[in-house]
């Protein structure tokens, strides 16, 4: 058989299953929309100034974000707390300045401590929250409740006073109490 011919069959049979996976791979591809962005720093220095606060911004955070529709003069903090949501972003309170970080370091950082969940706060804000049960186990809760928290949101039981610590969004956190709350004032009491 003529070498070139067994040349040519062989780089046929080499390059036809990259050809077919690539016009597969082409054929899945949907197109999205291009999403309205910004620079991260000019939606901070807007926002800081009218809150006459300074940002820090972690290093792992992207220059370039998703903002949607709105004007960088109309985002109040509360629009600033879900634009970070919707770009998997945290705002926390460092000192005299707010630091943006990754969401999912959030809880590695000091979030401030809320004992009143009825005093009002922004929904988007990460809190820490302690809640002390009158009637069931922590640890019987927090297998159940788990799944409610997203994956950087924190839960765990405190045994020696009946608690579970959550670390969420002020809005979830609400949520979530207001389930445990339920389930603990339902809970019948064991017999001793």
């Amino acid at each position: 058989m003529n070498p070139s011919i067994v040349l040519a069959v062989a780089v046929l049979v080499a390059t036809a299953p990259f050809s077919a996976n690539a016009e597969s791979d082409q054929s899945e591809h949907i197109a999205r929309p291009q999403l309205p962005t910004t620079e991260l720093t000019k939606l901070l220095d807007s926002v800081g100034a009218r809150l006459e606060k300074r940002f820090l911004i972690d290093r792992n955070v992207d220059a370039v974000i998703v903002v949607g529709t709105l004007s960088l003069d109309d985002v109040d903090y509360d629009d600033l707390l879900v634009i970070m949501r919707n770009n998997e972003l945290a705002v926390v309170p460092a000192d005299d300045a707010l630091s943006v970080v990754p969401v999912d370091r959030v809880r590695q950082y000091g979030l401030p401590v809320v004992t009143d969940l009825s005093q009002p706060r922004p929904a988007e804000e990460w809190i820490t929250y302690v809640h002390v049960l009158e009637r069931t186990s922590p640890e019987w809760l927090i297998p159940i409740l788990r799944p409610l928290l997203p994956q950087a949101g924190h839960m765990a039981a405190f045994p020696p006073s009946n608690a579970i610590i959550i670390a969420d969004r002020h809005a979830n956190v609400r949520r979530v109490v207001a389930v445990i709350e339920s389930l603990d004032r339902n809970a019948v009491m064991e017999e001793n």
